[in-house]
């Protein structure tokens, strides 16, 4: 090949594919997040569950698990948020 006719080729031809790929990938992710985001919505539906349904003469030790369980929901919500954000 001449000098010339390498110059006259696309420079760019793989950054087509490339923009394909992350818009992909963004979309995965974006998928991802939203599954992250429903487990922790369920997460923190079955803590108040756990909360309303417990009896009246429990002791504070008993609350704990189902504080745990929300707050288990609050970061699985946070961590979907931080993942769509990064994604972005």
């Amino acid at each position: 090949m001449t000098r010339a006719r390498i110059f006259q080729t696309r420079p760019f031809a793989g950054n087509e594919d490339r923009s394909r790929q992350r818009e992909q990938l963004a979309m995965k992710t974006t998928i991802l997040a939203y599954v992250i985001a429903l487990g922790g919505v369920a997460t923190l539906i079955f803590g108040f569950w756990g909360l309303y349904t417990a009896e009246r003469d429990m002791s504070v030790r008993d609350y704990m698990l189902p504080i745990q369980i929300i707050a288990a929901g609050v970061v699985l919500i946070g961590l979907a948020r931080a993942l769509q954000l990064f994604s972005a």
